[in-house]
C-alpha cells in the first residue's frame, strides 16, 4: 500500500461487517449445539460434560494456546461498580502501550 491513503471508513465498515458475520456464525453454532442437546441423554450429557473439563483451571492466561504473563492490573473492582474509579485509570507509566508477553 506503498503511497496510497487508508480509507478509515471503509475499513471501520469492514470492521461492522466482519462483527456481524461473526456473531452470526455464533449464533448459528449456538443453535445447533442446542440442538444436539436436545438429542443426548443423560448418560451421553455426563460423558460430554466429563469431556469438556470443566474442572480444571489453567494457571495464568493464554493467547489462543500459547501461555502470557499477566500485567498487574490492580483492582477492577470499580468496572462492576464497587468502590471509585481510580485517579490513574488509563495512564501509562512508561509511554508506551501494554502488550502481551508471550511466556518462554
Amino acid at each position: 500500500m506503498e503511497g496510497e491513503t487508508i480509507d478509515k471508513a471503509r475499513v471501520y465498515e469492514l470492521i461492522g461487517r466482519y462483527g456481524e458475520l461473526d456473531g452470526l456464525m455464533s449464533g448459528l453454532y449456538a443453535s445447533r449445539f442446542a440442538q444436539v442437546n436436545e438429542t443426548l441423554t443423560d448418560a451421553q450429557r455426563a460423558s460430554f460434560d466429563a469431556l469438556r473439563g470443566f474442572d480444571i483451571v489453567p494457571d495464568g492466561g493464554y493467547y489462543f494456546s500459547a501461555p502470557v504473563e499477566l500485567p498487574d492490573v490492580g483492582s477492577v473492582d470499580y468496572l462492576f461498580g464497587v468502590g471509585s474509579t481510580p485517579s490513574d485509570m488509563g495512564q501509562i507509566d512508561d509511554g508506551e502501550f501494554v502488550s502481551i508477553k508471550r511466556c518462554n
